[in-house]
């Protein structure tokens, strides 16, 4: 089917589903820092398709544990008219070789023609188990930094500042938050 201008579609019907999402999972051949997420998709009300209520990104290296913080988005539809459009969610530079995307139905369908990702590659390695457990332990530092600027509430914490060492070995980079 090609509504609105001959664009190929791709869609899921809500009682397809086991729930009220959408999983659509991807997997790159490397790491890649992501910037954003563009989802060209279909709003046409009068035959029960509108674009996702929400999104919700996860970030994994393994495939199999995903960070605990995931990018959450809800789209602004200030298109009442029937169209198709691209959705942009910013992804924020988060490093992953897996993402999966659940796409929340606010209708009876969602359509989508095109999915694409702003990345770069990273050429850091990410496989020991200390950089594992940064990896997947980092969320936690990075909720409590994102509560304290987005609220105007400050939480203070002490945690461990480790040095880190560059990939040229020239220079010396510290990770922690600093509260």
């Amino acid at each position: 089917r090609e509504p609105s201008g001959g664009s190929r579609w791709v869609g899921w019907m809500n009682e397809s589903q086991q729930s009220d999402n959408l999983p659509i999972s991807f997997q790159f051949d490397g790491v890649r820092k992501f910037s954003a997420l563009h989802l060209h998709t279909s709003h046409i009300v009068t035959r029960d398709v509108q674009v996702f209520s929400a999104a919700v990104v996860s970030f994994s290296l393994d495939g199999i544990r995903y960070q605990a913080n995931p990018v959450k988005f809800v789209p602004r539809i200030d298109r009442p008219k029937e169209t198709a459009f691209n959705v942009t969610i910013p992804l924020h530079d988060r490093l992953a070789k897996f993402l999966k995307v659940q796409l929340f139905f606010s209708a009876r369908w969602i359509l989508l023609s095109e999915v694409a990702f702003e990345s770069s590659s990273v050429s850091t390695n990410l496989t020991d188990d200390e950089s594992l457990d940064q990896f997947y332990g980092n969320q936690e530092e990075n909720e409590v930094e994102r509560r304290s600027s987005a609220g105007g509430e400050t939480t203070h914490a002490r945690k461990e500042v480790t040095p880190a060492t560059s990939p040229s070995g020239r220079t010396q980079a510290y990770i922690g938050l600093i509260t």
